[in-house]
Parts: structure tokens; C-alpha cells; sequence
């Protein structure tokens, strides 16, 4: 009898320590779930901060338009023009806007912490394979604007073959951060002033919708 109750204990025992051991490897995280969160954490290092601690910036409002921006899928954003800024770029940019000349057209350019680039109308129908994308847009130059406005996080601002050159044209760029190793070079005309959450889930190949001037 005593011999039956120790095999009984140890068989008890067992199980117990069975049940043990299974409880814990349960609890142990998956080999390649542990890999896959150390990829992610590697690209979040890759993937530069923008720097958008706030600073001045204070376009002059006179004749102020917004426009709407919407992307399929993603959402809109809302932007302000500042014509006295940069009457001739944003007077070309709202006869764009009014054509619907945007429509349809894919982002070509997303270099987080940097900016959002797009404008070329070749996306429209060679997507993102021909390989002059965002060297022409319309087919018609604007003269380069300098102005005094910065380059602070959300601004608009025109893209040009060359710094300070007559080569504006229908791309324009969205400053993710404050870029101002481009102050002077390039004409800021513009800002987003909401959609920011959208701002930052554009990625190549999302599609303009529609863009649109409020009364």
C-alpha cells in the first residue's frame, strides 16, 4: 500500500510539474515574434525624427486662401496660400487647383522627417515607374519668389530643378519638420494648418482625390 501511494504521489508530481513547465513556455514569447519586434525597433531608429519644436511663423494674411487637399483612402488636409508672400506661385498654383489638375495625381517622393513631395503629372498614367518622375510637372515655369517666410514644420513650399532657379512648376513639397538648410533657396507660398495625422501616413503612390478652394 505504501509502495502504491508513492507511485501515485510521484506520478502526481509529474503532472503537476508537467502542467508547470507547459504554463511557462506559453508565456515565453514566440522566437519569431521576439525577431520581428527587434526588426521594428531597428527601422524606428532608422527612421529619422522631424524636428517640429514650434517657431515663429508669420505670413502676411492679406488675401489668405485655403485650400482642401484630400487623399483616397487616407483623408484631407487643409492648407493656407499666402499670395502677398508669393503672388505669381500662388496665383499659378490656384489655376491648377481650379483646372483639377491635381486629380489623380500619385505622391512620388516621402522622406520621413523631411518631406512629402508630389505634383508631376506623368503619375497620373505611368504611375510611379517612368523614370523622369519629378524632373517637369505642367509644362510652365513660374519665377523663382524669395521671400522672408521660412521653412518651419508644415510648410508649403515650390520644388525647382536647382535652388533659386526659374523652375517652378506644379510640384510642390510639405515640410515634415523644420528644414532650414532650404531658407532662401526655395518659395514657401503656403501651410498646413490641419490633417497633420494624415500628413504623416502618406506614403508613395497614395492618390490626390480631389483639391479644392474654399469660398
Amino acid at each position: 500500500m505504501r509502495y502504491v501511494l508513492m507511485v501515485l504521489g510521484i506520478a502526481v508530481a509529474g503532472v503537476g510539474l508537467s502542467m508547470l513547465v507547459t504554463e511557462r513556455k506559453d508565456l515565453t514569447p514566440d522566437p519569431m515574434a521576439r525577431e520581428w519586434a527587434r526588426r521594428e525597433a531597428q527601422e524606428k531608429q532608422k527612421t529619422p525624427k522631424a524636428d517640429r519644436a514650434p517657431e515663429p511663423f508669420n505670413p502676411p494674411r492679406e488675401g489668405v486662401r485655403t485650400a482642401v487637399l484630400r487623399f483616397e483612402s487616407l483623408g484631407e488636409l487643409e492648407m493656407e496660400l499666402y499670395p502677398s508672400a508669393a503672388p505669381k506661385t500662388v496665383a499659378r498654383f490656384i489655376q491648377l487647383i481650379h483646372s483639377g489638375f491635381y486629380k489623380g495625381i500619385l505622391v512620388h517622393r516621402v522622406e520621413p522627417g523631411f518631406v512629402v513631395q508630389l505634383g508631376d503629372p506623368k503619375t497620373k498614367t505611368a504611375g510611379l515607374s517612368e523614370p523622369t518622375i519629378g524632373q517637369n510637372g505642367s509644362g510652365q515655369n513660374i519665377p523663382f519668389e524669395k521671400n522672408a517666410l521660412k521653412h518651419v514644420a508644415f510648410t508649403v513650399s515650390m520644388a525647382l530643378s536647382s535652388p533659386q532657379s526659374d523652375t517652378a512648376d506644379s510640384q510642390f513639397f510639405i515640410n515634415l519638420g523644420n528644414n532650414h538648410q532650404l531658407d532662401g533657396d526655395y518659395c514657401v507660398f503656403g501651410r498646413v494648418t490641419k490633417g497633420i495625422d494624415v500628413l504623416d501616413k502618406i506614403q508613395p503612390g497614395d492618390r490626390v482625390e480631389r483639391f479644392q478652394l474654399k469660398p
